[in-house]
């Protein structure tokens, strides 16, 4: 509960800022206090510094927690992800690629910000480029237990990559 304040009481409300707790593994037995406990954390941010602020308040109140509480506690991080940042001028030529193949009504530009975590993000920031997004319809989004993946859309990504390409090409 104390990470869920990190956001709360440190990042502006026009900042976007989110820690989730996405699992929490302890023990199996419903009569005896598990010894050891795991949390495995997702942090996600729009801003390098905010993120940089973020992973200390992280840590800084996971050892204040412990000593609290009389207990041992190990932080592991895993490779650190990194703001996903588009380059306007890609991101503007890959939506009016997207207009010309699917036209004007189908196309959101610019759309509101996204914080899904991303490996592309590490390639954004050796070459300029842009992460887009082809939509699946009304449905839940991925990682939600009720996603779907909308097979229909499967011609519609290979025409984009087709026209993407063209128009590199040219």
């Amino acid at each position: 509960m104390a990470l869920q304040t990190i956001v709360s009481r440190n990042v502006s409300p026009w900042q976007n800022s989110v820690i989730s707790v996405g699992a929490f593994i302890s023990g199996n037995a419903g009569n005896v206090v598990p010894q050891n406990a795991i949390l495995r954390l997702s942090i996600r941010n729009m801003d390098s510094k905010l993120r940089e602020m973020v992973l200390n308040k992280v840590c800084s109140i996971t050892k204040s927690q412990a000593e609290a509480f009389n207990c041992h506690y190990e932080i592991r991080e895993g490779i650190p992800g990194a703001v996903l940042v588009n380059t306007p001028e890609n991101t503007q030529w890959a939506a009016n690629v997207a207009r010309d193949i699917f036209g004007e009504g189908k196309v959101v530009y610019p759309g509101n910000p996204y914080m899904g975590s991303e490996d592309f993000a590490f390639m954004l920031q050796k070459k300029p480029g842009s992460y887009c997004m082809l939509g699946n319809g009304d449905t839940f989004m991925v990682h939600h237990p009720n996603y779907v993946f909308n097979q229909d859309i499967l011609p519609l990504g290979a025409a984009y990559w087709v026209g993407l390409t063209e128009e590199y090409l040219k």
